[in-house]
C-alpha cells in the first residue's frame, strides 16, 4: 500500500512538473544554469553542452523512477560518470 501511495505521489510530481508551462520552464533553466556554472568551475568542456545532458540524464531518472524503475538513480549515475569523462 506504501509502495503505490509513493508511486502515485512521484507520478503525480512528474505530472506536475510537466504541466506547469511557462513558470516551469523558467525553473527548469535555472537548475540548467546551476548546473552550467558547476560545469564551469570544474572546467569541463563545452559546459553549456554538459549543462543540456545532465539535465537530460536528471529529468529521464526522475521519469523512471516515477515509472517503477527502483534503480533509476543507480543507472543515472553510472552515465553521469560516462558523460563527465566525455566532458573533461
Amino acid at each position: 500500500m506504501a509502495r503505490a501511495a509513493a508511486r502515485s505521489l512521484r507520478s503525480g510530481c512528474v505530472v506536475y512538473l510537466l504541466t506547469q508551462g511557462p513558470s516551469n520552464v523558467r525553473h527548469l533553466a535555472s537548475i540548467r544554469s546551476v548546473v552550467g556554472r558547476l560545469a564551469e568551475e570544474a572546467r569541463l568542456r563545452d559546459p553549456t553542452s554538459f549543462a543540456h545532458s545532465w539535465h537530460i540524464l536528471m529529468k529521464g531518472s526522475i521519469v523512471a523512477a516515477a515509472e517503477g524503475d527502483a534503480e533509476a538513480a543507480k543507472r543515472a549515475r553510472s552515465m553521469a560518470g560516462l558523460l563527465l569523462e566525455q566532458h573533461r
